[in-house]
């Protein structure tokens, strides 16, 4: 029986080791890291209140993370811009909204939006894009909840 807890002890850290391993970037590692893809692209980046997104779970941040990774992706691949802002701004203590605008070419279809509504959709979040001048992606989630 001893050694089966001796085992299982060490068992446990070691998976505890591995899950400290491969944890996520947090969403303000991510912007850090957006910033030096943009800069390599020739793009102005600009980001205001990254540190609002602490207050979601680490499954919500991680969502957001995709969620702007694939923002700027299209920026980068589609839009033919010198200039992206971004930004976080709470909402009524229990919204978050994440705004993400680019001054290129506005965006053609629903196509290119496509996996962030899907990921905002299972967030149970709100999607709005206006691409009248440039491209402008508003977000807004709840900051409670596992999801």
């Amino acid at each position: 029986l001893l050694a089966i807890n001796k085992l299982s002890r060490e068992s446990l850290n070691k998976v505890r080791e591995i899950i400290d391993d491969v944890k996520l970037p947090s969403f303000i590692e991510e912007i850090d890291s957006i910033r030096k893809v943009l800069k390599d692209a020739d793009i102005d980046f600009t980001f205001e209140n990254k540190e609002l997104a602490q207050v979601l779970s680490p499954t919500k941040q991680s969502m957001l993370v995709m969620i702007t990774r694939e923002a700027i992706n299209n920026v980068i691949k589609h839009a033919n811009a010198s200039k992206v802002h971004g930004k976080l701004k709470t909402v009524n203590n229990h919204k978050l909204l994440l705004m993400i605008e680019d001054d290129g070419k506005g965006i053609d279809s629903d196509c290119e939006v496509k996996s962030i509504s899907q990921r905002v959709q299972h967030l149970n979040g709100t999607l709005a894009v206006d691409s009248t001048n440039g491209t402008k992606i508003i977000i807004e989630i709840s900051t409670g909840g596992i999801a």
